[in-house]
């Protein structure tokens, strides 16, 4: 993930998702048609998955992913239909409820996944700094604590680290000279 992909799942998930989601889930087909669809479809995109493994099954994949896409596109069809005939059996409070829930859990997992993908990029630059790290104990937690300080909850800067500042690291190198890499990581990020 690059810095930008928090910004981008949030994107992701608020569009057209949303909308499609909640239709397809608030107007359900009767159970036999929904035991019919689930196994065609999964057999259809099990055949779809191989397909695209293989570079001589590029036209079966093709195929494949037209037909789902068909179906796809007849289930919405059929669903806003059995939307508009069922539209006044709702109640307009659960309805509502349903529609903001998905949004709501999105604002609460957000933050969490952050915090995940910034543990990654730390843990990511933490094993790519051990191979130009004395063997010290201290000496790498030090430095570490300091890249921490420097880069804060910016994923931003960690990416800028890796790139600009670990190439220049070698096992030998002086604190004076970590700090002159912490220096310039900091001008390059004003």
């Amino acid at each position: 993930a690059d810095e930008k992909y928090i910004s981008k799942v949030l994107k992701d998930n608020i569009r057209f998702t949303v909308v499609t989601e909640f239709l397809l889930s608030t107007f359900t087909f009767s159970l036999w048609v929904e035991l019919i669809i689930i196994p065609i479809m999964t057999a259809i995109t099990l055949l779809d998955v191989v397909a695209a493994q293989k570079s001589e099954t590029v036209a079966v994949h093709k195929l494949l992913q037209s037909v789902i896409a068909f179906i796809g596109l007849c289930l919405v069809f059929q669903t806003v239909k059995v939307g508009i005939r069922e539209y006044r059996e709702l109640n307009m409070v659960d309805t509502l409820v349903s529609f903001f829930i998905p949004m709501v859990y999105l604002l609460f997992v957000t933050p969490l996944e952050y915090v995940f993908e910034l543990y990654s990029k730390y843990e990511m630059l933490f094993i790519r700094m051990c191979f130009k790290e004395p063997r010290d104990k201290k000496v790498k937690r030090k430095r570490h604590l300091k890249v921490i300080k420097a880069c804060g909850l910016s994923v931003r800067k960690i990416i800028l680290f890796q790139k600009q500042c670990i190439p220049q690291m070698y096992v030998s190198m002086s604190d004076s000279e970590f700090e002159a890499l912490i220096s310039q990581l900091e001008e390059i990020c004003q």
